[in-house]
């Protein structure tokens, strides 16, 4: 069950007087994915406006529109709803609904894995709701709010940022009770400058997370972990990562193109637990231990954590994150962009993903590193 069914829902979180029972099958802010029964959001675009597809939402059967353009304010159409702003509508309406949410929030953010490490996390955990698609901006966290189960146990909601800010806005309607950051890494530099720009806006979950909740940081960066540090004045930091010092890391590791086995060990929690996995490559190994903690820390079955771990990856779903059964005849130009499903991954991950899901042998692995660069 959704947590807006109705009209009367809709008014309760956005605050203001709605047309009474009207039922609200789903939302939406794409005309083409408008139904019968439906909630529209205007949303004004770089390119598109929603606002001038407004009648056209009410042809196809929307229940009611939110729209902050001007003329609608005083509309006589009791299906348009008016407000200054849709896009803090949005804000507004996301946060009133996980006042009222009982079950535990986990927020995901880095540089690359965050995609991956939610579906991880999300599908090991009991009863959860996670990020639609890759909906994890200022209108599509909403929009999987929006969509979540407001029975699940467990919301999981990957955050992204392309400018300072980003995350701080976004977090700041989450107030997670566990905050993720996977890595950090070489993206959107083209706003965020150097390293240490992507440090910062990365860094801006972490005074939204809730008092005495925790922090799951990789510890393969002395510096990054004592920016950290600093910040957790109210939450308990928790470390992975392939080093000892790490609270989780493994050991034993067996690794190929079709699986990945290893021993997490966490001398602070006294844990020695076996993974097997379809999931292959360091960087899921590191993925897969960040959603280790939030299992641990969730007192959650450990021995279920395995089963569904490889449940999932045998999911449609899943197996886009796992190896598939396919040779790579001979050498194509292919783009990393159309292949790794985390858009924000860096380079090295992208052409990890490439080499294991393409099962590339020495030779076309050779071959790819003597091609020229193409920047498109």
């Amino acid at each position: 069950m959704r947590f807006i069914t109705d009209s009367n829902d809709l008014s309760l979180f956005l605050g203001q007087p709605v047309k009474k029972n009207l039922k609200i099958k789903g939302i939406s802010i794409d005309t083409r994915t408008i139904k019968k029964e439906y909630l529209f959001i205007a949303i004004k675009g770089e390119v598109l406006d929603g606002n001038d597809y407004i009648y056209e939402a009410i042809k196809k059967g929307a229940s009611l529109v939110i729209t902050d353009r001007l003329e609608y304010k005083d509309h006589k159409n009791k299906k348009i709803i008016y407000v200054n702003n849709s896009l803090i509508a949005l804000k507004k309406i996301s946060k009133n609904i996980l006042k009222t949410y009982k079950g535990n929030i986990i927020g995901i953010t880095g540089s690359n894995g965050k995609t991956t490490t939610t579906k991880i996390v999300s599908n090991t955990l009991t009863k959860s709701s996670s990020t639609i698609k890759n909906f994890n901006n200022e209108i599509g966290m909403p929009l999987s709010i929006f969509h979540a189960n407001k029975k699940s146990k467990n919301l999981v909601i990957e955050m992204g940022a392309a400018k300072s800010g980003d995350i701080n806005y976004l977090s700041s309607i989450l107030k997670p009770d566990i905050g993720i950051i996977t890595n950090i890494g070489n993206s959107h530099l083209e706003n965020l400058k150097n390293i240490n720009g992507v440090l910062k806006v990365k860094s801006e979950l972490i005074p939204n997370i809730k008092k005495g909740g925790y922090l799951i940081v990789p510890n393969d960066n002395l510096s990054y972990l004592q920016f950290w540090k600093q910040q957790c004045n109210d939450v308990h930091m928790i470390t992975f990562g392939k080093n000892k010092n790490a609270d989780f890391y493994p050991e034993n590791i067996k690794s190929s193109i079709e699986k990945l086995e290893f021993n997490i060990i966490s001398k602070k929690f006294d844990v020695n637990f076996k993974v097997k996995s379809s999931l292959s490559g360091d960087h899921n190994m590191k993925n897969i231990m960040a959603a280790f903690a939030v299992s641990f820390l969730l007192k959650e079955s450990l021995e279920k954590f395995n089963k569904r771990l490889n449940k999932w990856t045998t999911t449609p779903q899943g197996r886009e994150y796992s190896p598939v059964d396919v040779r790579v005849p001979r050498i194509e130009f292919v783009s990393c962009w159309d292949f790794y499903p985390d858009p924000s991954a860096t380079d090295m991950d992208e052409a990890e993903y490439v080499i294991h899901r393409h099962r590339m042998n020495r030779s076309q692995i050779r071959a790819l590193r003597n091609m020229p660069y193409f920047d498109e």
